[in-house]
């Protein structure tokens, strides 16, 4: 959800429109509860509408895995609300030219910022620290994805981890 809220976020300034979450699914109320404990920023975004279907042009976009599909066709859309009907905006092309906002907009709260770093004093306190540097590796379940066909390929991987 993380990776598509970035998306949305993103497309929605390149568009210069408002992105909003169908106010009919009970599922995203919940994202935002979750957003607004873990993040400082976020979950401010989380605009809710019951628009009337004849004030919505739905465009199909993200139909792809892993395939960039450029905001830029949605520019001269004139409908007054375009819902986005489709499931991947997984490129890193959405993000890679707002990384700073990005970062800013997944900034941990405070709360959880002083959490993070209790927990760390408190695992890291039995071992000897040289240079208090710790390296943390992120295991991803590719092959979980791969018969699905769904996994993604190195490059885009590595360009999500430079990310």
């Amino acid at each position: 959800m993380m990776w598509r809220t970035a998306s949305l976020y993103v497309i929605g300034k390149q568009l210069n429109r408002s992105i909003y979450f169908d106010g009919n699914y009970k599922c995203f109320y919940e994202y935002k509860e979750e957003f607004r404990d873990i993040f400082e920023n976020n979950y401010k975004i989380f605009k809710f509408m019951r628009p009337k279907k004849q004030h919505v042009k739905i465009v199909s976009f993200g139909e792809r895995c892993c395939h960039y599909d450029s905001p830029d066709r949605l520019t001269d859309e004139s409908a007054q609300l375009i819902k986005i009907w489709g499931n991947y905006l997984q490129s890193f092309k959405y993000l890679r030219n707002y990384k700073k906002q990005i970062r800013k907009f997944f900034a941990f709260s405070t709360q959880n910022k002083l959490k993070a770093y209790q927990f760390a004093q408190k695992l890291f306190k039995s071992q000897s620290i040289i240079n208090q540097e710790f390296k943390i590796c992120v295991h991803t379940r590719r092959g979980d994805f791969v018969e699905l066909q769904q996994s993604t390929n190195k490059y885009f991987t590595e360009k999500a981890i430079i990310f």
